[in-house]
């Protein structure tokens, strides 16, 4: 249970981070954005690693 929660969370922070830095390249360059659809993330677990690709 733990490991799933935990990819949750770090799923989240990604897209959380994904907008801090739009927040901040939209100040320096006078430029506005707006999320136009939701972004989803997913997580795959195997022998090789952990992989969270956005969408």
């Amino acid at each position: 249970m733990n490991a799933a929660y935990g990819s949750f969370l770090e799923g989240l922070l990604v897209i959380y981070m994904d907008d801090l830095v739009a927040d901040a390249a939209g100040e320096r360059y006078n430029v506005n954005w707006t999320r136009v659809s939701p972004m989803v993330m997913s997580v795959h677990d195997n022998i090789k690693g952990h992989i969270l690709p956005g969408k």
